[in-house]
């Protein structure tokens, strides 16, 4: 979550941005903080990652998809956005585990 902070950050201002943060047991990071710079964010637990990945990408086709996490959430996340018609030219991710 550390390196998508980092981006919402430095682009808030210039971009029209989404979070979807995904997380068990109500820890989402940076929750206020990100909240305070405007975007709109979906906090959810694993449950939810589907519905609101397929409402984000039905929303901006054509948006950029930055994910990070461990290898696990990276290739649940990667098959969602498969599901919901993502390119792949599309999605850059970050791996916790290299």
């Amino acid at each position: 979550m550390t390196a998508i902070r980092s981006l919402i950050m430095q682009h808030a201002p210039d971009i029209d941005w989404r979070l979807i943060q995904v997380a068990r047991g109500d820890k989402y990071l940076y929750r206020e903080e990100l909240t305070a710079l405007g975007g709109p964010q979906v906090c959810t637990d694993h449950a939810g990652a589907a519905a609101a990945v397929a409402a984000v990408a039905a929303e901006k086709p054509s948006a950029w998809y930055y994910i990070c996490g461990s290898g696990r959430f990276l290739q649940g996340m990667l098959e969602l956005l498969k599901e919901a018609g993502v390119p792949t030219a599309q999605i850059r991710a970050e791996s916790f585990n290299k």
